[in-house]
């Protein structure tokens, strides 16, 4: 069975490069632009992996992140964050 994973990206280039990639290595791939899209699609896909960006119109994805992981029916599912954020703190 193919792994299912779901791209979390308001920026739609980075959305396309990302799929063009993931595509190539043989993933079934999903979109989100945000939150809300985000929820919707995990609520009716079997997701096996999350790459999702930090920084979010409207809620972040650290906000994000902690929520999935609040759920039990989402806890388990391996997040990847991403962010162009440079340097550390």
């Amino acid at each position: 069975m193919t792994e299912h994973l779901l791209i979390v990206e308001d920026d739609e280039l980075v959305q396309a490069l990302l799929a063009a990639y993931l595509k190539a290595e043989g993933f079934k791939v999903s979109y989100a632009g945000t939150g809300k899209e985000m929820l919707a699609t995990i609520n009716t896909e079997t997701i096996d992996l999350i790459l999702l960006d930090l920084m979010l119109p409207k809620v972040d994805g650290l906000t994000l992140c902690q929520r999935l992981r609040r759920d039990e029916r989402t806890a388990g599912i391996p997040i990847l964050m991403l962010t162009a954020l440079g340097g550390t703190k």
